[in-house]
């Protein structure tokens, strides 16, 4: 069995931050610091208010490539707003959040602003970096721009990096990996168990807002993962099948001696195949029973992808899918 070396535990995205200047400038074509313009607005957040001077600093900055496609809101912000003295807290950086969204209506400006104001707290949420992460999109954007940052505080502590800006600007390297000439990082982010533990978990979460919880979906799962993942597709279906034999020997009120043990599902595959008309021609339950074995119980070698097609395409026949 092939064995993968374990990774030092953030070295990967302490060399991504670091290459955050120069990965700028390759897309940008200028050299930028962004701790300057964190200096330029020093003052701003001193006084806990933001106004049209401080987005017009951003929006004119050479140390940051505020995007020409979006719209300057520097010269319609109006009267300057009041921030939260403290954002250490959920509620705290919530209100901070829904207090500027309501002005400028675009999160992704709300959150450069927060993130050149209070780096420590907050980061810049684009569109290459949730895709990076798995997110998906929530009720509304201040939710949604709320959960970014509790991954990145997340890995903040995770790897050990000082501010949340920080982890943003790591992960924006990392999501633009595949251009910038570091296959090496790419490799050492792709085996971190936090990483993709993290992203698993999103993919996941997002999956689960609309998920029936039904063998349908199951079976609809199992067809999806089949060219990702054979054996795992197969074990859902091997699932799914159990399911529909058991609950068709119960419409059937077929049962065996053997309930609850080992030869159960035998038995009533056995007698369903001669008692009942709902198994299609094209279809063995005894060949299925047979694969369900194998994906179930056979780890080495594991079932064949052929095998697990046909154990998921024949589950789908069973169930009408």
């Amino acid at each position: 069995m092939t064995q993968h070396r374990k990774v030092d535990t953030g070295k990967w995205i302490q060399e991504c931050l670091e290459l955050y200047e120069k990965t700028v400038e390759h897309f940008s074509g200028k050299r930028q610091d962004p701790g300057r313009l964190e200096q330029a607005l020093a003052g701003a957040k001193a006084k806990g208010q933001v106004g049209p001077k401080e987005l017009q600093l951003i929006e004119e900055s050479s140390d940051f490539p505020y995007p020409q496609w979006w719209r300057e809101h520097s010269n319609q912000f109006g009267e300057p707003l009041a921030l939260p003295e403290r954002l250490d807290s959920r509620e705290e950086k919530e209100n901070a959040v829904s207090t500027l969204q309501e002005r400028v209506k675009h999160i992704e400006v709300v959150s450069i602003i927060l993130r050149f104001l209070f780096p420590e707290e907050f980061g810049i949420m684009s569109p290459p970096v949730t895709n990076l992460l798995n997110l998906v999109s929530l009720r509304s954007h201040e939710e949604q721009y709320l959960r970014y940052l509790s991954v990145l505080e997340d890995f903040r502590q995770h790897y050990g990096l000082e501010r949340i800006a920080d982890v943003d600007m790591a992960l924006w390297v990392a999501a633009h990996r595949d251009l910038t000439g570091y296959g090496a990082l790419s490799e050492e982010m792709h085996r971190d168990e936090h990483f993709q533990k993290v992203r698993l978990k999103n993919m996941v979460e997002g999956l689960g807002r609309h998920w029936e919880r039904t063998e349908r979906a199951r079976l609809t799962l199992a067809e999806v993962l089949l060219e990702q993942d054979h054996v795992l597709a197969a074990l859902v279906a091997a699932r799914c099948f159990e399911s529909w034999v058991k609950e068709k020997a119960r419409e059937k009120r077929i049962t065996t001696y053997r309930r609850g043990r080992k030869g159960e599902l035998h038995d009533l595959v056995q007698k369903l195949e001669k008692q009942t008309s709902d198994v299609p021609p094209s279809v063995s339950l005894d060949e299925l029973r047979k694969y369900r074995i194998s994906a179930v119980h056979h780890f080495e070698p594991p079932i064949s992808k052929n095998d697990a097609r046909k154990l998921v395409t024949g589950v789908q026949e069973l169930s009408g899918e």
